[in-house]
């Protein structure tokens, strides 16, 4: 089947403490990673295969132990990785090419993301 891995797997890890230097804060930390095996990017005999992948992802935040205040930065795909999520005939081309093989496109994945989030409790 097309963009399933034999092989795929997760594995996160987190830790939280109070913030050492301010009262009635906590801090915490998160690290996780994503493995995905090769898979077909669709179900036709001339289908690409995207090679096996790690994706990795990480987060530090800070917060008020009441919840009424948090801040975060968070990073994904942090090693930039670009994969194929899907395969098909390219709109508006001609069914085959001269070497006999339907043009195609693939779609990929975002690279590296970078977020910083703000939350207030009103």
């Amino acid at each position: 089947l097309a963009l399933n891995a034999k092989y795929s797997g997760n594995l996160g890890v987190s830790y939280e403490m109070p913030a050492p230097w301010l009262d009635g804060w906590r801090i915490s930390t998160s690290f996780d990673g994503r493995y995905s095996g090769e898979y077909k990017l669709a179900n036709t005999p001339d289908s690409d295969v995207q090679d096996s992948f790690w994706l990795t992802s990480a987060a530090i935040r800070l917060f008020s132990e009441d919840g009424e205040y948090e801040i975060a930065i968070m990073g994904r795909n942090l090693g930039d990785n670009i994969y194929a999520q899907g395969q098909g005939g390219r709109p508006g081309a001609r069914a085959f090419t001269p070497g006999g093989r339907v043009d195609q496109v693939v779609t990929t994945a975002l690279g590296r993301e970078a977020t910083v989030q703000v939350k207030v409790n009103l």
